[in-house]
């Protein structure tokens, strides 16, 4: 029984630690830029993970200026599939407002705050 409260009093530190810290919520609002590179896409894609949101890119096409052109891919969540398809790309807005999430092909800015 000693063993077990010494076991006990020597590991709890160790697991408190280990449970983790909790997400910060997802911003408001999160926007995919026609200036965006690969690396920046790959890096959204990352982020968006732990908040189950599922950002995939099927094709990715850039013009001369390095600016993206054209887009196929997803977003998906727990209970939505938003599909991401353009010829002409102006952005993406991805609105978050608690548990609710909304993706607008257009670049939407925030209203102004007074």
């Amino acid at each position: 029984m000693k063993r077990l409260i010494l076991f006990a009093l020597f590991t709890a530190p160790f697991w408190v630690a280990g449970q983790g810290t909790p997400l910060k919520p997802l911003p408001e609002f999160t926007y995919i830029t026609p200036q965006m590179n690969k690396h920046q896409l790959d890096s959204l894609i990352v982020a968006l993970n732990p908040y189950e949101l599922s950002l995939g890119f099927d094709t990715v096409v850039y013009d001369e200026h390095k600016m993206i052109k054209e887009v196929n891919g997803s977003l998906d969540t727990k209970n939505e599939f938003f599909p991401l398809s353009t010829t002409n790309f102006k952005g993406i807005t991805i609105i978050s407002r608690g548990d609710t999430i909304a993706v607008i092909m257009g670049l939407l800015h925030p209203p102004l705050k007074k």
